[in-house]
């Protein structure tokens, strides 16, 4: 009888250690599976900001080339005018007396004034 009562009274640090040990794994694995998981949530984010760029880039682009030209400044009937942009900075561009309204909001766009589906 005393010996079973020294096993179990010597067998209860081991497992004391033991659980200690394995809850340290358990948190350390927890702690590497959320780095992986926000790490690969980082790539995600990061690639799809980089595929919205390339498709304004192409958007702009787009619209840019759908433009009808731009009088010259002595010709009668042009219409100056100037954009200031949501980053702050401006931009001055003439369009003929007989170009459609669209086409300044197609250059507005075209310069960075609004996205792809904004009006």
């Amino acid at each position: 009888m005393r010996w079973m009562m020294w096993r179990a009274k010597s067998a209860r640090p081991k497992l004391a250690a033991a659980e200690v040990s394995w809850e340290r794994d358990a948190k350390a694995r927890k702690e590497e599976e959320a780095a992986a998981l926000a790490e690969a949530e980082a790539v995600a984010a990061a690639a799809a900001a980089e595929a919205a760029a390339e498709r304004a880039a192409r958007y702009r682009a787009a619209v840019a080339a759908s433009l009808p030209p731009e009088p010259d400044a002595d010709v009668g009937g042009a219409v100056s005018c100037r954009f200031t942009l949501p980053t702050g900075s401006t931009t001055r561009r003439r369009f003929a007396a007989t170009d459609p309204l669209e086409a300044v909001f197609d250059y507005v766009r075209s310069v960075g004034g609004a996205g792809e589906g904004e009006r």
